[in-house]
């Protein structure tokens, strides 16, 4: 089971006597972090054809600049 203090954030799994080790705060509680996680969203597939098509104009940009000027 892991902790979290509330002052400085500080992340364990023992906090001797409910104090921080790393500050000395009792604002000490339970942080499971699988409960808060969101399910992630599936990308849009329009994103990696602009993506590809953003790099085929930058390839053609850079070879257009060295051997056509």
């Amino acid at each position: 089971m892991a902790y979290r203090c509330g002052d400085c954030s500080y992340k364990g799994s023992r906090f001797p006597g409910s104090q921080c080790p790393a500050c000395g705060s009792f604002n000490v509680s339970e942080h499971n972090s699988a409960q808060k996680m969101k399910p992630t969203e599936a990308r849009k597939p329009y994103r990696l054809g602009l993506l590809v098509a953003l790099w085929i104009y930058l390839i053609y940009a850079v070879l257009s600049k060295l051997f056509f000027s």
